[in-house]
């Protein structure tokens, strides 16, 4: 199928390529829907059987059409030749920019063998799934106005079609990507990468004014523009989710962390301080897909004396549910931390998703989270570095008057400042001047 290079409504045509199923990020379908309101626009994913999700009309009640590709580990070496020999763009070089933001040296406790094999793993993921677009691609030519890369992963594939077509290319960086793994050589690595690729797009797009700096300093491009994660505004009220949580909360406040159980994200550092928080008046959730940093923070728990306590681990719910699921508790916690660079300048979806839920935020001081929470009053900011200042927190927010004005701020905020509509006209304007400029 050829992509019509005049679609019918007189816009653009715009070829969206995602590295993984693309229901897992929200950001996908709401850039996708915003767009396709104006352009034709056909998202393009690679995925794996372990991430398949029940069936959803989302993507074509909103006009634009969706095509999911089997994820093909062979033949990377291919397309490791391919990153090699890729031009650099104009003006630009592989080592341009200044070194990342600083990393401290409690960032991570993997050992440093388990870092670079999970580093090693991710870079051939990478090329795996270009060679799984290209394959694609080249079965099915395409010719569209512009390429939108969501994440770093396809960005090599966006270039190598710009190469063929002309196109333009739009890059969203969802990530920190360099500053990921502490590993030497994955920074090293990522970095010539990623500046030798950043340098192609037209225009480029990050979540957080923070991060939109420093990786424009970082990978020497011109600036990047900031367009938060904040999800659209749900179309009904929300009916939260039933689950264990009300049971076993047996009346205390509950406080809620959804999302995936991840190395550098805080939790361990999120249990070890709950220790100090009247288990009697306050309960933790935990909720998230199953893997070995759930097996170890489960194990800390009940090393702590905490387990089945005052913090339950949950089952995750699926993508769809997550506002509904948050809506069961009181307050959203966000425990990234500062001194890890991707959790620094991080924009978390789980904020937006609280927010909507009416849930008040309690979040570790990252700038942007610790910004709109103090800027907006919707919750409180603790300092993880600072033994005692959760606990802290935690007492401030048991206070019934004050959590409730702060939950009234939060969904008042997401449905006026914080959500899709706000910035969704911001993103069609980007892209006419990309359109204009070509």
């Amino acid at each position: 199928m050829i992509l019509s290079a005049t679609p019918p409504s007189g816009g653009l045509t715009i070829l969206m390529l995602v590295p993984h199923e693309p229901s897992l990020d929200p950001r996908i379908h709401y850039t996708a829907a915003a767009l396709a309101k104006r352009h034709t626009v056909k998202v393009v994913a690679t995925t794996r059987s372990r991430d398949a999700r029940p069936a959803t009309p989302a993507d074509d009640q909103h006009g634009y059409e969706t095509v999911r590709l089997p994820y093909t580990m062979l033949p990377w070496p291919e397309m490791a030749w391919q990153a090699l020999v890729l031009p650099q763009a104009p003006g630009t070089g592989a080592r341009a920019g200044r070194k990342p933001a600083s990393v401290t040296a409690k960032a991570f406790r993997l050992s440093l063998y388990r870092r670079l094999r999970t580093n090693v793993a991710y870079l051939l993921q990478t090329l795996a799934v270009n060679h799984t677009l290209q394959r694609y691609l080249a079965a099915n030519p395409i010719k569209p106005d512009i390429i939108f890369c969501h994440d770093l992963y396809v960005m090599q594939t966006g270039v190598w079609l710009k190469e063929q077509t002309g196109s333009s290319i739009v890059y969203d960086s969802h990530e920190y990507y360099a500053m990921q793994f502490v590993h030497p050589s994955f920074v090293a690595a990522t970095l010539w990468y990623e500046r030798k690729l950043a340098g192609h797009a037209d225009l480029r797009l990050t979540v957080s004014p923070q991060l939109a700096t420093e990786l424009a300093e970082v990978l020497g491009t011109p600036a990047f523009e900031a367009i938060p994660n904040a999800e659209p505004r749900p179309p009904v009220p929300v009916t939260p989710f039933q689950s264990q949580m009300a049971a076993l909360a047996k009346g205390r406040v509950k406080f809620l962390y959804q999302g995936n159980f991840v190395e550098g994200r805080g939790l361990d550092d999120l249990l070890r301080e709950w220790v100090a928080v009247d288990g009697e008046r306050a309960a933790l959730f935990l909720r998230g897909p199953e893997n070995a940093v759930t097996t170890s923070l489960k194990q800390q728990a009940e090393q702590l004396k905490l387990l089945n306590r005052s913090v339950y681990f949950l089952p995750p719910v699926f993508e769809s549910d997550l506002i509904a699921g948050a809506a069961e508790a009181d307050i959203g916690i966000i425990p990234y931390k500062g001194d890890l660079p991707s959790y620094r300048f991080a924009c978390p979806n789980k904020l937006s998703q609280y927010m909507h839920a009416g849930l008040a935020i309690l979040t570790n001081d990252i700038p942007f989270v610790a910004g709109l929470v103090r800027g907006q009053d919707i919750g409180w900011v603790y300092d993880v570095n600072r033994p005692g200042s959760l606990a802290e927190a935690v007492a401030a927010a048991l206070d019934a008057p004050a959590r409730a004005a702060r939950r009234a701020h939060a969904q008042e905020t997401a449905a006026t400042s914080y959500c899709w509509e706000v910035y969704e006209d911001r993103l069609l304007d980007l892209i006419d001047k990309v359109a204009a400029e070509r």
